[in-house]
């Protein structure tokens, strides 16, 4: 089982709007965003639909912020903000959940994540074991003992996100919604995340025509089959209900995985969507949810 760890909260005199953008040139700027780094609501990070670095001819993507917001945020705590020795990598984050609070007449939307990740040391330890001549290609390999080393050596954190999404809540686009409400009425247990490990992916390329799991409950299942020279993954709720898109083969590395991982992760918040709003024509196709998609978001 992962390690549970604890790291310390950013402290800055800069805003997250001028670290980000000083750290991450990939952005192209600033993101717009003001308030604080997300830890609780009241330093939330407030996502500005009107502010002046928005191009109003383009549709406004809040929740594609978020999660822009997430990603650069976790690698900061964990890269950028420890000194040397101390940094991780193989870094990974699942939504664990999501909820929209109102506060008077302001809107927050909450979202918690696990993160697993190792320290720079222990992955390349196992990146040389892995890709080393004794390694996964090698006939003699112990692929059970290099996972039980691997979840061995592996950390976890819980770290909650808080958005003021006020500038952005419950308008529409171009038909496309933006975010949708969690309530206490309607909550739903879908899948995200499909590998837990190169391993399991090398397995299914190797030896599987079709990988299925589900959730506790069996009401969704997620699927990943073979057909001639891509993948088709499929998301499926117990009244039959689904969205599915065609992927691209994809090589056995942890980059691909991760990368996959997070279309799960996408593709699960539009069966959300579809769920909430029972109307497909709410649900975002495009851009695909996979980098490597090959198709087009299909919904039944």
């Amino acid at each position: 089982m992962p390690k549970e760890i604890n790291l310390p909260k950013i402290k800055s005199p800069e805003t997250p709007r001028e670290i980000l953008a000083a750290d991450f040139k990939s952005l192209n700027g600033e993101l717009p965003i003001c308030g604080g780094w997300g830890y609780t609501k009241t330093d939330a990070c407030i996502i500005d639909k009107n502010d002046p670095s928005v191009d109003p001819g383009i549709p406004f993507d809040g929740v594609g912020i978020e999660y822009i917001f997430v990603e650069k945020r976790i690698y900061e705590e964990m890269i950028i903000f420890q000194s040397e020795g101390n940094k991780f990598s193989g870094i990974r984050w699942n939504l664990q959940k999501q909820q929209l609070i109102q506060n008077e007449n302001r809107f927050f939307d909450q979202l918690i994540f696990e993160i697993t990740a190792f320290s720079d040391h222990d992955w390349e330890e196992l990146r040389i074991e892995w890709e080393g001549p004794q390694g996964h290609t090698s006939a003699d390999f112990d692929a059970e003992a290099h996972e039980t080393k691997r979840q061995d050596k592996m950390v976890r954190l819980i770290r909650e996100f808080w958005f003021d999404i006020t500038s952005f809540y419950g308008q529409i686009d171009t038909g496309v919604v933006e975010h949708t409400v969690e309530d206490d009425n309607l909550k739903y247990d879908l899948i995200d995340t499909f590998f837990d490990n190169i391993s399991e992916y090398q397995h299914f390329l190797l030896e599987l025509k079709v990988s299925k799991i589900a959730t506790s409950d069996g009401k969704c299942i997620a699927s990943l089959s073979k057909e001639n020279d891509y993948y088709k993954y499929e998301l499926v709720w117990e009244d039959g209900r689904n969205i599915g898109e065609h992927v691209k083969i994809f090589k056995a590395n942890q980059e691909n995985c991760d990368q996959f991982n997070k279309g799960c992760v996408e593709m699960a918040r539009r069966l959300h969507i579809y769920l909430v709003t029972n109307d497909p024509e709410e649900v975002p196709c495009t851009p695909p949810a996979f980098p490597m998609c090959q198709g087009s978001c299909r919904l039944n």
